[in-house]
């Protein structure tokens, strides 16, 4: 399944959704170096925080518990948020 989002001419898309712990995250009208992907679980707790250097990359989340996740990525102004399910 492939999760689309659009907001201002700004994308992200993650996939596979749901996952077994390894999710590709593409970005589309962003700028470069200054994007951040963080993962909170239902709580609310952040459990991924990581700098986003290029527009598509793998993000291994093997061994964090089975469950439903947000995907906050913030460009600047702009914040996008997608559910993520990890089997």
């Amino acid at each position: 399944m492939i999760v689309l989002i659009q907001k201002y001419n700004y994308s992200q898309t993650i996939y596979p959704n749901p996952s077994i712990g390894e999710v590709v995250i593409r970005l589309q009208f962003f700028h470069i170096g200054i994007s951040h992907d963080k993962s909170l679980n239902i709580m609310g707790e952040l459990v991924f925080d990581r700098e986003l250097a290029v527009t598509k990359m793998k993000v291994d989340l093997i061994g964090i518990a089975k469950g439903l996740y947000i995907v906050k990525v913030v460009n600047g102004d702009n914040v996008m948020n997608r559910k993520l399910i990890l089997q």
